[in-house]
């Protein structure tokens, strides 16, 4: 309880540094507004404590809530059947949840009750021997937890002092309580260790004896179901432990004898079967071995190994005490164990079936492999959705449980081997908490090295239906061992938010799932990604940018170095655009228009350009994009005619075809749009980066690019007619380097780059700034691009930005341990004031934010594949997650709120003021005009009567300010017009 004291107040007393470090780095300005600031927080609570003792009503919490984690990745452990086979257990790194096998629906989940933003880590569970409603876990910290799972109970906790990697729970003959045993690493060994663990009154009975310990890393770890034999591998040694006696008690000092052999290669799976045939008298050669009288059943395991081979060892144990006691007379074969090789890589999981008649195993190749030992036979169920990772047979031996390493999980039945439950998470791209231990074994999936590609997971909300989450997500994520550094998403994933629940997966580019997966020279075929997603207003329509690109590993032969390999991977990307349309019936999309290489490529070098940002019409059925070309394009749907007929689909619908409307060069308004090829002495730099926006109406796009030319620090935003495509406006100095995101706010343009700016595009004024850059070491410019995001919502009319926070010890070289131990900084701003609504440091680096097209709210994906719905509390309903409890904001629990300051430096417009301000187009007095279409029959229509209401108040002298002119008319051009 000392320690725990002194804990607190070491955290109270660096969170009060960290107060006084950011004091005294916040301009004059500023202190004087957060000195307030605290002034008043101190106040309300004293005010609290005061109002409290008189029993009046606390003061109530802050304006906006987040939800609990939603999602999550499972983690890399054999599902747990329960007794009676009908629910599967399965973990996530901070919670144990409960699904039905007959439903495959969620049944229960059990918080550990760690903060959110310091994980539990949950890294195994074990079903107790004894109880079979109690639940052994294991964290990562040194923690064991005595879970009810049927109750949801947490009925005891002890801390073990070191990282517990395993988890097994034997029974005792002689106690009436589990001995627990654990795979345990500290600073410099590895270890087996028993526990015997007590609580309550009897907490000082808790006893705990170290059984083996080694300085190499314990790879896996097994058990008999008395404990009485551990076999553990050591890289390509298997170690068998052994007990002398019947007591494994750890107050009995049980003593274990170890043996060690060497295998063919690094192994990378292990189990244990114990025959049920004993031996009642021991032999001569086990009384001389153990000196008891004790006998020892025959004990088989097998092993799966890095180069896809299955070795089975029979009756080892006597094996080893034939060995130990007779070594006149040892057969050749007593350990010599029977191979069987299949698998092209490492075995991920070799499991012996129920009746000890079968091997079943699974790895990268997407096949169940059972093996009969008999007849040396293979059965094979193949074309399952992802690598196997791990695998269990049921207790009565009917079922057979599979996690697989696209983040899901399936009950196979063994009679018909066909799947009875299906249980899948968040798919998009994730990175573990933890690396797991370096191990020797070379993968298709982890040929690339360790540095690894931080991109931004492309994600929409489903407009129909605002709990569903539409993501682009990869075939599959290895973690079995090195997670590989990059992959094709190919799929797209739609994930209810309010059930925790996947709905559906469905292909959008070409996919290897059934074909084979290697090319001649034993290199991974790559998919294509998905890399850009937009939904239309209706959520009818959807519209998605893909692209691909050979390995290098292709291309070598033709290349002479490395710019010239980039050269020629670039002439050979594939870029399309594509138009799908939803078919409610079959719950799917259907593709409906293809376009290849929606942008033009350069002259010279016919490199396809690449796009750079997708956005949709929020009043209309539209898209807009922009690309490397500089050019943005409005596509629209346009029936399909033959013979000036509609073309009709079975249906009897209208067949359209989706063709590009306007174009607008921003490059250069006056010429058609190409890439020219350069001159002699002249540079050009196609536009790396860019961005768009649809103002509320849809009638406006602001469009920011990185100038075609050498100097990168020139981004200019435009204004363009979406109708016409013609530029009304153009202001330079606004994006300062790259140009990240922007958005419309009601009449506010929110610009996100090296800084945040909020301008008001009706007074042509910036109101606010911010600089964004750290004084730290930080990620590259690319990099950082992909951290930040930008999400507004109209129906709050806010807007939320996700900055990452560089961590002491970053690394130029991003890797996996950086993006791991990785945070971002999420604000919520009202566009009228600089002053956060709402702010939190998120446990782990955002990958999405987006905004409820129909609530206040937003939805935050992080690298751990959860998503957190943010809202405000004058939202009557939360459409986003209403099935989701929502968290108060306990400093103990969830993500760790913050001033929102502590990296945001105020800039005025007169700090914006440039040389590039004379790249202004317009003068500064003209104003933007309402856009009209004709051919727009879904146009809305403001009635006279509704702008007389509004024009129509007296002189010219009464009339209000042109702002609030422009808002009201605005209003009625975004609503839907009444009819008298």
């Amino acid at each position: 309880m000392a320690e725990e004291v002194r804990s607190k107040s070491s955290r109270h007393r660096k969170r009060k540094s960290r107060k006084d470090s950011f004091k005294s780095s916040v301009p004059d300005k500023q202190k004087h507004d957060a000195g307030g600031d605290e002034e008043d927080r101190v106040a309300v609570k004293t005010r609290h404590k005061k109002s409290s003792r008189r029993g009046k009503k606390p003061s109530t919490g802050p304006a906006w809530r987040l939800s609990e984690p939603i999602g999550g990745r499972f983690v890399d452990h054999d599902p747990v059947f329960s007794q009676d086979e009908e629910y599967l257990i399965l973990s996530k790194p901070s919670c144990i949840e409960v699904y039905s096998t007959s439903t495959s629906l969620l049944a229960r989940s059990i918080n550990l009750g760690s903060s959110n933003l310091k994980r539990a880590e949950i890294t195994a569970y074990a079903l107790s021997r004894i109880k079979p409603s109690t639940l052994w876990v294991s964290t990562f910290e040194g923690g064991i937890n005595r879970l009810d799972w049927t109750q949801g109970t947490n009925n005891g906790r002890w801390k073990v002092g070191s990282h517990v990697h395993s988890i097994f729970a034997v029974a005792d003959t002689s106690s009436t309580e589990d001995v627990v045993y654990t795979r345990e690493q500290t600073e410099t060994k590895w270890r087996i260790s028993a526990h015997q663990l007590f609580g309550g009154a009897e907490a000082s009975n808790t006893v705990s004896k170290t059984l083996y310990e080694s300085t190499k890393p314990i790879n896996h770890m097994v058990t008999t179901y008395d404990g009485t034999i551990i076999v553990a591998t050591i890289g390509s040694s298997i170690v068998v432990g052994i007990a002398r006696g019947n007591e494994v008690i750890p107050s009995k000092r049980p003593q274990f004898v170890w043996r060690e052999f060497a295998a063919a290669d690094f192994i990378t799976s292990l189990d244990i079967r114990q025959s049920t045939s004993t031996h009642s008298v021991p032999t001569s050669d086990q009384r001389k071995f153990n000196g008891n009288g004790k006998s020892y059943p025959p004990i088989h395991i097998v092993v799966g190994d890095a180069k896809g081979s299955v070795f089975v060892y029979e009756d080892i144990v006597n094996g080893i005490i034939l060995i130990e006691t007779d070594k006149k007379s040892i057969p050749s074969t007593s350990l010599t164990p029977r191979k069987m090789h299949w698998h092209r890589e490492a075995v991920s999981s070799a499991r012996w079936s129920h009746d000890g008649n079968y091997i079943i195993s699974g790895g990268s190749e997407t096949v169940l492999v059972l093996w009969q030992l008999d007849t040396g036979r293979r059965q094979f169920l193949p074309h399952l959705s992802a690598p196997i990772e791990n695998l269990v047979v049921s207790p009565t031996g009917s079922s057979y449980a599979l996690s697989l390493s696209d983040n899901s999980a399936m009950v196979i039945s063994t009679a018909e081997l066909s799947p009875s439950a299906n249980v899948a998470g968040i798919q998009a791209r994730s990175h573990p908490f933890r690396m797991p231990p370096e191990n020797p074994v070379r993968t298709l999936h982890n040929q690339d090295g360790a540095s690894v590609e931080f991109t931004k997971v492309p994600c929409a909300v489903n407009p129909l239906d605002p709990s569903q989450l539409l993501l682009g997500v990869a075939a599959s994520h290895p973690t079995k061992f090195t997670p590989a550094a990059s992959h094709g998403t190919p799929y797209l994933q739609t994930f209810d938010l309010s059930y925790s629940r996947h709905i559906a997966r469905q292909a959008l580019t070409r996919t290897n799932a059934t074909n084979v997966n290697i090319g001649p020279e034993a290199n991974k075929i790559s998919e294509p990604s998905v890399k850009l997603i937009s939904i239309s207003y209706d959520g009818l329509w959807m519209a998605t940018v893909d692209q691909w690109k050979p390995p290098s590993q292709d291309l070598e032969h033709l290349a002479l170095d490395e710019e010239d390999l980039a050269t020629e991977q670039d002439s050979r990307c594939e870029i399309f655009l594509k138009f799908w349309s939803l078919k409610r019936e079959k719950g799917a999309w259907e593709l409906v228009t293809r376009i290849d290489s929606p942008h033009e490529a350069c002259l010279s070098n016919s490199k396809p350009a690449q796009v750079l940002d997708l956005k949709s019409n929020p009043s209309t059925v539209g898209f807009a994009t922009i690309g490397e070309d500089g050019a943005v394009r409005c596509w629209r749907p346009k029936k399909r005619l033959r013979n000036d007929i509609t073309v009709r689909g079975n249906d009897a619908t209208a067949l359209v075809s989706w063709t590009c409307q306007t174009v607008t060069n921003l490059t250069n308004p006056d010429q058609s749009i190409h890439w020219r090829a350069p001159e002699d002495g002249q540079v050009v730099v196609p536009c790396r980066r860019a961005c768009l926006a649809y103002s509320a109406d849809g009638t406006v796009i602001a469009a920011c690019q990185q100038g075609l030319s050498t100097d990168h620090q020139l981004a200019t935003i435009h204004l363009v007619d979406a109708y016409t495509g013609e530029i009304r406006y153009s202001r330079a100095g606004l994006c300062k380097g790259c140009p990240i995101a922007v958005g419309f706010v009601n009449k506010y343009l929110v610009v996100v780059s090296e800084y945040l700016i909020v301008w008001d595009v009706v007074d042509n004024t910036v109101l606010y700034g911010f600089s964004l850059k750290s004084n730290r070491s930080s990620p590259s410019a690319d990099e950082t691009s992909a951290m930040t995001h930008l999400a507004v919502n109209d129906a709050s009319r806010t807007f939320s930005v996700a900055l990452p926070v560089v961590n002491k010890g970053f690394q130029a070289k991003l890797t996996q341990r950086n993006i791991r131990k990785g945070q971002s900084q999420l604000i919520v701003f009202d566009p009228t004031s600089p002053k956060p609504l709402y702010t939190l440091l998120t446990p782990s680096l955002v990958t999405a934010l987006v905004s409820d097209p129909k609530g206040k709210g937003y939805v935050v994906l992080d690298t751990a594949a959860e998503a957190r719905t943010i809202s405000s509390r004058s939202s009557l309903n939360l459409s986003l997650a209403p099935m989701i409890r929502s968290r108060g904001r306990d400093p103990n629990h969830g993500p760790q709120e913050t001033s929102g300051e502590d990296r945001l430096v105020e800039v005025t417009d007169n700090a914006l003021a440039s040389e590039h301000d004379h790249v202004l187009i317009r003068s500064r007095s003209e104003e933007l005009r309402i856009l009209e279409d004709g051919d727009d029959n879904s146009a809305l229509v403001v009635r006279q009567g509704q702008l007389t209401e509004l024009f129509d108040v007296g002189p010219s002298y009464a009339m209000p300010p042109v702002a609030d002119l422009f808002e009201q008319v605005a209003s009625l051009c975004t609503r839907p017009a009444q009819t008298s």
